[in-house]
């Protein structure tokens, strides 16, 4: 594992650095460095640590033909489960790895595989028992467990052939961890999934880590402070000594100094580094560790890189979040990582999401693209939200695109009253706006893009179903409820006479108008429902209007009189020359 040695290894251990003065003391024999995961720049740096001179390199590629690359963008943790839920019951009687970020997730993911997906499962963390550890461990590497949740302390060592399947609940911190990991699938060389669940909190959660583990002058001297107290209450004979282990340690020091726990480890090591510390490689907890002199210049020498070895990490996130967040070939873009630019050679449906998506598209036959009104309402409203998305002047996140099309009223909203589809999707309300973005981000014809902040873009796949009115199967929570849903039903089949008939054709005719010029689909405008209301109905004025299911009140600008340039599309302006109201001018049916 030879990426421990770099310090731009996503594994780094500094005790590794000893290893080139160490090889010099025993005369200097031949040195062979293995690992599956280094960039370039990691295999430069693990030839200077290691002092190695004009290093042969033997890279064998980094492709895994049999390995499959699945990302899917969820919303929220329910989410998350929900797609975890499917792919276990897809891949019953395999063996696969679940990893996770925290303890707190590895065992409440386990929980949950065990109770309500109902299949064997254990949870596997540095926080369990050593003996309980080697058992799950031991198991799984036997083929008594197949399924383990694990953090990133399960791997090293774990040769198992026939695992299947990886799963990541959330984004690791570099793409070669995530590579290291999925790696785990498939070594028996039959086909095997990598799958990634992707939400944008991860990505916060990692930036998180990231500002937790830098440490600053001040951590460095109570910590300092507090190691030395500790010495100095040891007993002169190791013997009567009090054993503490190394995690109890650390726990006492957070509660003392404030530190937070996740920054401890980065903190001593700066202070081994500054000569403030030694690490005995005997004892554990206070006896680990042998305060020195304070030498405040060497502290800020050996603190000096910490803001350019954070810059590091967050560029190192950067590339497992484009990863993610990208549309264009999965295997592509971590063989171009690591620097290999063999040649791919894996069919769209055997490598991974984002290829068999453009394989949907590529192959696509084409045909007669559907009138709007022969689509299901379920299918406009899923068109009209991913036609909001493309119609954005800047790009928006999850909530905002939802405000947008449900019409809120929140403050800071009224900047985006203008867009074409502020308040279209009132009727399904701001809930169902949300499902419907979930499904389709689930689906793959949107995903989460961004850099500093995560927002909402539109997927090649998303795109296509635009241009040519593709039938999406969502459910709208709204259309899809019971007892409403028999009503609207109800409503939509009551037959209409000859009179109102013909009236409905026309009303239908002066939609299609009014929504060509203003560039939406004519559901917009009115949906059939509400035509047939207005057919019946035959409002003779305004208020008569306003009465008519569907139609409402204007939301934020004041209705004109009949005779003015106003239609009652919510009360936005109609200037002259558009289509008139096929009603207008007609009497009220007696």
């Amino acid at each position: 594992e030879a990426h421990c040695v770099s310090q731009w290894g996503h594994d780094f251990r500094p005790d590794y650095l000893a290893l080139a003065s160490a090889r010099q003391g025993i005369g200097d024999p031949p040195c062979v460095a293995l690992t599956a995961t280094a960039t370039p720049r990691v295999q430069d740096d693990i030839a200077q640590q290691l002092d190695l001179r004009e290093p042969a390199r033997v890279v064998t590629g980094f492709n895994r033909p049999n390995l499959a690359f699945v990302v899917k963008s969820t919303a929220s943790a329910d989410q998350k489960r929900q797609v975890l839920h499917r792919f276990l019951n897809e891949h019953q009687d395999e063996a696969g790895l679940i990893y996770v970020a925290t303890r707190k997730d590895c065992e409440a993911l386990a929980r949950f595989v065990r109770e309500e997906v109902g299949r064997p499962c254990e949870a596997y963390h540095a926080g369990l028992p050593d003996a309980e550890r080697a058992h799950v461990q031991e198991q799984f590497v036997a083929g008594r467990l197949d399924t383990v949740v694990a953090t990133n302390a399960f791997g090293m060592g774990v040769d198992r052939g026939d695992v299947r399947f990886v799963a990541h609940w959330s984004i690791p911190s570099t793409l070669e961890s995530y590579y290291q990991e999925a790696g785990r699938a498939g070594r028996d060389g039959a086909p095997a999934t990598a799958l990634l669940l992707y939400a944008p909190q991860d990505r916060q959660l990692k930036e998180w880590f990231i500002e937790q583990g830098a440490p600053t002058m001040d951590d460095l001297r109570k910590v300092y402070g507090h190691v030395r107290r500790a010495a100095e209450m040891l007993p002169p004979n190791p013997e009567d000594e009090i054993r503490v282990s190394d995690a109890d340690f650390q726990l006492a020091m957070a509660d003392a100094t404030s530190v937070h726990g996740g920054k401890l480890p980065n903190v001593l090591r700066r202070l081994v580094l500054a000569g403030a510390l030694d690490e005995r490689a005997e004892g554990s907890g206070p006896s680990r560790w042998a305060p020195r002199e304070w030498d405040s210049a060497a502290v800020s020498r050996a603190l000096k890189s910490v803001d350019k070895h954070r810059e590091d990490q967050s560029a190192s996130l950067m590339g497992i979040v484009r990863y993610a967040q990208g549309a264009q070939c999965r295997r592509r873009a971590i063989l171009d990582h690591f620097g290999d630019d063999a040649e791919t050679d894996v069919p769209p449906e055997d490598c991974c999401d984002a290829c068999r998506a453009q394989a949907r598209i590529d192959n696509r036959v084409p045909g007669q693209i559907p009138e709007w009104d022969e689509l299901t309402m379920d299918a406009r409203v899923a068109l009209g939200l991913l036609d909001a998305v493309r119609r954005m002047r800047w790009p928006v996140g999850r909530l905002t695109l939802a405000k947008i099309l449900a019409g809120s009223k929140a403050k800071g909203m009224d900047k985006y009253e203008s867009h074409p589809y502020y308040g279209r999707l009132q009727m399904v309300g701001q809930g169902s706006v949300d499902a419907v973005y979930k499904d389709l981000l689930l689906k793959g014809y949107l995903r989460i893009g961004g850099d500093e902040y995560p927002v909402v873009e539109l997927t090649p796949l998303g795109d296509q179903a635009l241009d040519h009115r593709d039938t999406i199967d969502v459910k709208v929570p709204a259309f899809n409820a019971g007892g409403s849903r028999k009503r609207s039903s109800a409503a939509d089949d009551t037959p209409l006479d000859a009179d109102d008939q013909a009236l409905f054709e026309t009303l239908r005719g002066w939609r299609a108008d009014l929504a060509r010029e203003d560039g939406v689909p004519p559901y917009v405008v009115f949906n059939d429902r509400t035509l047939r209301a207005i057919a019946t109905a035959r409002p003779a004025s305004q208020d008569e209007m306003l009465a008519v299911s569907g139609v409402g009140p204007p939301s934020g600008t004041a209705t004109a009189p009949r005779s003015s340039t106003s239609s009652p599309r919510r009360g936005r302006p109609r200037p002259l020359g558009r289509p008139s109201p096929p009603w207008s001018g007609k009497a009220a049916k007696s």
